[in-house]
């Protein structure tokens, strides 16, 4: 079959890990190499996202995956924190260091999300904009033409969503699952009109 005849060509689908933000409450975080790192020190922040990539990577490189390769890093905060005055800087370090071992670092900001316009600022490969349409039934259609605007201005890309759709014991799907199922083809659609289509996409 086609999957067999992709494994024997040596074909690899690329894998990207979650990088989890080092919330300054949880002040202890452990030890690392013999130090104990507390996170309301940036430098210790820092040295505990260095650990986590190199965790992960060790523990793919163990995992002897003959089909999957690791493509990067993805930056799970959907938006800046205001109150984080040392953020910006954690996230230049961290992707200089993701670049210095030959991988990409992107991030999926929600819509208009606060650092979204500087975006490259920080380093990141690739941002990609949540239109966030998919999840609350009030918002109006506009918000995928919007997004694609100011996705299409910051040299950003849009993700695609999806949403309860289920069905229940006769196959019948929810009127709530029915419009989900609408707006999805309307993401569709957008990004047929405004161009997306032809942008990497995201899916949430």
């Amino acid at each position: 079959n086609d999957l067999q005849l992709n494994n024997a060509a040596g074909d690899k689908v690329k894998v990207y890990f979650t990088l989890l933000y080092t919330y300054t409450q949880h002040a202890e975080f452990g030890e690392v190499n013999g130090e104990k790192l507390v996170f309301d020190n940036p430098e210790s922040r820092k040295k505990a996202l260095k650990w986590l990539i190199d965790y992960m990577l060790e523990e793919h490189r163990r995992g002897g995956y003959s089909h999957t390769e690791v493509g990067g890093f993805y930056w799970f905060e959907e938006a800046l924190n205001p109150t984080d005055r040392y953020e910006k800087e954690i996230i230049r370090d961290t992707c200089r260091y993701i670049h210095s071992l030959g991988y990409k670092c992107f991030w999926i900001p929600y819509f208009c999300a606060l650092g979204y316009e500087d975006w490259q600022s920080y380093g990141f490969d690739a941002a990609c904009m949540q239109p966030n349409y998919m999840f609350d039934l009030s918002i109006p259609q506009s918000r995928l033409y919007d997004t694609a605007s100011q996705a299409k201005r910051m040299g950003m890309c849009v993700e695609l969503e999806i949403w309860k759709v289920q069905e229940d014991e006769k196959g019948n799907i929810s009127p709530e699952g029915t419009e989900h199922i609408k707006r999805f083809i309307q993401y569709l659609e957008a990004g047929k009109e405004t161009g997306y289509m032809n942008a990497p996409k995201m899916y949430y």
